[in-house]
């Protein structure tokens, strides 16, 4: 037990019908989802040191995310 936490993505390409998981995503664990478009999405996850703001954000419905960056004593 490392008392990390790790998130678990599932993909669907034929909308809804078949789910796979991605293990590719990199994200801590995820305490909120929101895509407001086919591409653009936040994921809020838990923070940590190496991501103080716990915030994603993907351009690409997903596939990726990137950090965003901001002070860490903010909570969301």
């Amino acid at each position: 037990y490392t008392r990390t936490t790790r998130a678990i993505l599932l993909t669907t390409e034929d909308g809804g019908r078949r789910w796979s998981r991605d293990d590719r995503s990199g994200l801590p664990a995820i305490r909120r989802l929101r895509f407001f478009d086919e591409k653009y999405g936040w994921a809020l996850c838990r923070p940590s040191t190496v991501f103080p703001t716990g915030l994603f954000a993907t351009n690409n419905g997903g596939k990726s995310w990137r950090p965003v960056h901001g002070p860490a004593d903010r909570p969301w």
